[in-house]
């Protein structure tokens, strides 16, 4: 009975194994690898097969396994969640790179097909640090093909912050921003993460690999060829035989080995040359423009193009492609990058029809800047004040210190305009030049007093007469000029030192000399002149005075005449007594008096001293001019 039954499990079993069912199964990595430690700005790149589970049965006859979702494509049937090590289940968004060809799904028993799904580095930024395991699943209900759910095998992400990367860690990020923007359709953005890490470690190989598949994936495998070609030199100087290079690069360089060999040419040789570039330095981060011009002899350049590198500062881009054998690149130089000169490296990466080509013959070049300095023109001070804070208040908009000159405490001239200048020497002098600042000032009048002895003197014409002169000042400070206000002709005022320096407090003299030539012709505002001679009303008198003394002489002749010697001397003291009576008249209308004689002039000479646009009287001095 055990054999009957032996047998006839063993006559059923193929056509059991005949009737089974193809199933999908599917099996994911994450950034290459079933766990991970993903860091901020990384990309996440999910590779997903999807296999057919009767894949390693022998002999099967079963038909292929057919994924038909109800409605959109069959990898709409897919879905992912992710789960904390708290067991909360999240939803990451993951976008599928790339359309299927079909909606429908059909794999053979020896088929399968992969999809690729990521998260961008600003989206990977977001994810909370922790422990997640992340899982795939299918499931489609429809009567067409495979119906049910399947669910892939866990791969575990650990998120947290970004260590010191290792070199090796370098290349694979660098790699998987590559392959990223490249799954994005920007073959720059993805050609220059990978130039970035060749920058910073020029002989790491995969580095060049991925430049040689990524130049190969945009259609140019010759070119492709000598990257690859390079990158396989490189491997064998820094791994001697027999060490053999990686299997992936050597059937990437035989690959395109045969591709040079086949089109019988290479392409023209070319010769590129970049120009030099300045920019200023700045705190912020700026974008600095590079051009390059690729010539060659067999015709104008189109297409391809440039590499640009500055190793020290481990920056690269990408150009635009070449037009007429010229191409620009925008490269965005990191804040504060300090000035000075940085070697600029060109590399012109070629076509099917041109050659590539170098250039590290010249530089960018990050000048000093300048500060920005803000200085309003302080308002006018009074003669006398020193400078202070409320002038020098100049600002600047970095750290450093200010001269000034004037210097704070100096006291500026009276009645005039000074300029204020302010030099501003910067902190970070390596990176900023010392600045200059001017503004202007107005310092008005000072105050002073002034003495002149003697007050009065009587010249004579043809002599010269010496006052002594003092100037005390309250607050004025800086020259002062002294002169003599609109003298008569025949009359020069002269100055041991006409121009005075005063400061605040202080007293100074000096000596005037006034000579007279001779007498004014013509009256001056400056002086009151008048003739001594006799006047009518004297003349008159002196007659009356005759005329009553012979009245009363020939009345009183018994008395008068009788007595000669009398009458004389009465007659000599009417004319005194008339006379002095009309030299007290002259001397209370200050015309002189006894001893001045006839033609003298009386003057009243003022003296006055000039600072800036401001006149003021000093004193006045009254001189008598005589013959």
């Amino acid at each position: 009975m055990k054999r009957l039954l032996a047998g006839l499990v063993l006559f059923l079993l193929p056509a059991l194994l005949h009737a089974q069912q193809a199933a999908p199964q599917i099996s994911l990595t994450a950034n290459g690898y079933q766990t991970i430690n993903l860091y901020p700005g990384w990309p996440l790149i999910i590779h997903t097969s999807i296999l057919n589970s009767l894949r390693l049965t022998a002999n099967s006859t079963a038909g292929p396994l057919l994924l038909a979702p109800t409605s959109g494509a069959w990898t709409s049937a897919i879905q992912f969640t992710a789960t904390s090590s708290s067991g909360q289940v999240l939803q990451w968004p993951l976008q599928l790179v790339g359309q299927p060809e079909t909606p429908t799904l059909t794999l053979s028993a020896s088929s399968y097909v992969r999809a690729v799904w990521q998260i961008s580095p600003t989206d990977v930024s977001a994810i909370p640090a922790g422990s997640y395991q992340l899982v795939a699943s299918i499931q489609i209900n429809n009567s067409q093909g495979w119906n049910g759910t399947v669910q892939s095998g866990p791969i575990a992400i650990t998120m947290g912050p970004e260590p010191t990367l290792t070199s090796d860690q370098q290349t694979d990020k660098a790699l998987l921003l590559a392959e990223y923007n490249y799954n994005n359709g920007d073959l720059t953005d993805a050609l220059n993460a990978v130039q970035q890490n060749l920058t910073a470690q020029p002989q790491d190989t995969a580095s060049m690999a991925a430049i040689a598949n990524l130049i190969e994936l945009d259609g140019y495998p010759q070119v492709a060829f000598f990257a690859a070609s390079n990158a396989v030199s490189t491997y064998y100087q820094l791994n001697p035989t027999p060490i053999e290079a990686p299997f992936n690069l050597l059937t990437m360089y035989e690959r395109l080995l045969g591709s040079m060999t086949g089109t019988g040419t290479g392409p023209a040789d070319t010769s590129m040359v970049a120009s030099n570039e300045s920019a200023d330095y700045s705190p912020m981060t700026q974008a600095v423009s590079l051009t390059a011009t690729v010539t060659s002899s067999s015709g104008t350049v189109d297409g391809g193009t440039v590499g640009f590198s500055l190793p020290s500062l481990n920056l690269s881009v990408i150009s635009t492609p070449v037009v007429q054998g010229s191409t620009t690149a925008s490269l965005s130089l990191p804040a504060g990058t300090p000035a000075g000169n940085y070697e600029i490296q060109a590399t012109y990466m070629g076509t099917v029809s041109f050659a590539p080509s170098t250039d590290a013959a010249h530089s960018l070049s990050i000048e000093k800047a300048t500060p920005t300095i803000s200085w309003t023109a302080p308002t006018s001070m009074s003669s006398g004040t020193t400078l202070g804070s409320a002038q020098l208040d100049a600002t600047a908009n970095i750290p450093g210190t200010f001269a000034y000159n004037p210097p704070a405490g100096t006291i500026l001239p009276s009645s005039s305009t000074q300029t204020l200048n302010a030099t501003f020497t910067p902190t970070n002098t390596t990176d900023y030049t010392t600045s200059n600042a001017s503004v202007q000032i107005t310092v008005g009048a000072g105050s002073f007093t002034g003495s002149v002895s003697p007050t009065s003197a009587t010249i004579a014409v043809g002599g010269s007469q010496n006052f002594a002169i003092s100037i005390e000042s309250a607050t004025l400070d800086g020259p002062l000029t002294i002169g003599c206000a609109s003298p008569p002709s025949g009359v020069s005022c002269q100055f041991a030192a006409a121009s005075l320096s005063l400061t605040p407090g202080g007293q100074t003299t000096t000596t005037l000399t006034v000579k007279v030539t001779r007498i004014p012709e013509t009256s001056s505002t400056s002086f009151q002149t008048t003739l001594y001679r006799a006047s009518k009303s004297q003349t008159i008198a002196e007659i009356f005075l005759l005329v009553a003394v012979v009245y009363i002489a020939a009345f009183r002749r018994h008395t008068l005449f009788r007595q000669p010697a009398r009458f004389a001397a009465a007659l000599l003291l009417g004319f005194v007594l008339l006379n002095l009576s009309a030299c007290v008249q002259l001397e209370k209308a200050g015309l002189g008096g006894p001893g001045n004689p006839e033609g003298s002039q009386v003057a009243k000479l003022s003296l006055q001293g000039t600072s800036g646009n401001d006149t003021t009287s000093i004193a006045t001095i009254d001189i008598t001019i005589r013959k």
